[in-house]
């Protein structure tokens, strides 16, 4: 027996590779789109366009949860719409004192997302090997973009004292993580050089990032949409381009120009439509706050209550490039997690084949299981509830969901007690 999380947020999508497009950076938007014809791409690109597909169906990693992530962390002024819970995992067999070496030579993190990525039994999550992504641009550009990998910072005691007996079988203190005085401890690699204070040293674990998806970005952009076609000049809900969109149609002809004709010419109509501006705010408000409240009870509060550093753990989600940020890998959104036992550890040979073929059998079996395991029932929400999951289900997951609504399998305290057998067909 073991403990599953259902994670229940999934509201963004990912996109193929031919359809990404970067979101103009928000000032050069502003001034060639609209103020409300940005807002529309702002949420179209937060919910379903700065994902990049890298596999079509669910994967699934198994490693140790080496770093947590609040719904607030790293965050402030617009980017808190982003409230998602993440963890960071390193990937089996690897754990944290196996890079006891590293620390004492402050390893570049890149080498060791390499290795890694080498030697992990899933090790090709955190790195494109195929190139799908090649070519692309991240958010925030750096030198090894498009995929620049992701990082938590550990901390090896003594590992700069010259003296120090360690690495040895039992000598060397537990490593831990580092501190985060900065909320930069958790982030892409490019950020995350080895840092030296005394006789310790902290140093970037590579990790494949796992988001479990908050309802924010989801509520404000639903609570904005009507506004925002009307302040592009549309009836809310209804199919068909706004007149923002047929002026730059019309115009798009004419190099910069026409963009930034038909954007001051809606950012007018939206001074003058001050009144709905302001009714736009307070929609969007109102979502911003009830969100953090509805997902502490029900989406990202029952996970962040069980998921712990230290764990092993089995995560089955969507596996995708984010352009977000730097570019890394990461599973989003999270749809299971499984407390794992059983997954070889710190005293693994990471060169022995039987160790890698143990971890991917263990994958395997527990992504199975997982995949025909039905997730709770959505919880009863106000109207307009976030789309929880429930209704779509695999075909093993509703197999499974049918044999559970079979009277002799609707036992509350043991079957033998008050259970009951199947009726005999009569033919």
């Amino acid at each position: 027996m073991t403990t599953v999380v259902y994670p229940g947020g999934h509201f963004t999508h990912c996109v193929p590779r031919k359809d990404f497009h970067v979101l103009p950076k928000e000032v050069a938007g502003i001034f060639t789109i609209g103020p409300a014809s940005f807002g529309k791409e702002t949420c179209d690109y937060l919910l379903g366009g700065k994902l990049v597909c890298m596999s079509s169906e669910t994967v699934c990693a198994i490693g140790t949860v080496v770093g947590l992530e609040d719904t607030d962390y790293g965050k402030s002024g617009f980017d808190g719409i982003d409230n998602d819970f993440s963890f960071n995992l390193l990937l089996a067999p690897f754990t944290p004192k196996h890079f006891w070496a590293d620390a004492i030579a402050k390893t570049d993190r890149y080498v060791l997302r390499d290795r890694v990525a080498d030697h992990a039994a899933q090790g090709q999550l955190i790195i494109d090997r195929l190139g799908t992504v090649t070519g692309l641009q991240a958010r925030d550009p750096n030198g090894l973009s498009p995929v620049d990998g992701y990082g938590v910072l550990w901390r090896y005691p003594g590992a700069n004292d010259p003296f120090a007996p360690w690495p040895g079988p039992g000598a060397a203190p537990v490593p831990e993580p580092a501190a985060d005085p900065d909320s930069n401890r958790e982030s892409n690699l490019f950020k995350l050089a080895a840092v030296v204070d005394g006789a310790d040293v902290s140093i970037a674990l590579p990790v494949l990032h796992c988001e479990c998806e908050g309802s924010r970005i989801w509520a404000v952009c639903t609570a904005l949409a009507p506004f925002l076609d009307i302040l592009s000049g549309k009836l809310p809900g209804v199919p068909g381009p706004s007149v923002t969109e047929i002026c730059h149609d019309a115009l798009g002809w004419i190099p910069i120009v026409g963009d930034i004709v038909c954007a001051v010419a809606e950012a007018i109509v939206d001074v003058a439509m001050l009144p709905v501006v302001l009714a736009a705010l307070a929609a969007a408000g109102v979502a911003w706050v009830g969100a953090q409240g509805y997902d502490d009870l029900f989406l990202t509060g029952p996970v962040k209550k069980q998921i712990k550093i230290g764990q092993t753990v089995v995560v089955q989600g969507r596996w995708c490039w984010d352009s977000g940020h730097a570019g890394h890998m990461e599973l989003h959104p999270v749809v299971a997690i499984a407390i794992a036992d059983g997954v070889p550890g710190d005293g693994a040979d990471l060169d022995d084949p039987r160790v890698t073929d143990r971890v991917n059998d263990l994958a395997r079996r527990w992504c199975g299981l997982l995949d025909s395991a039905p997730p709770p029932p959505a919880p009863d929400g106000t109207v307009r509830r976030p789309p929880v999951p429930g209704a779509e289900l695999s075909p093993g997951q509703l197999a499974t969901a049918a044999g559970q609504q079979l009277p002799e399998n609707q036992w509350t305290v043991h079957p033998v007690i008050d259970g009951c057998s199947p009726r005999e067909v009569i033919r």
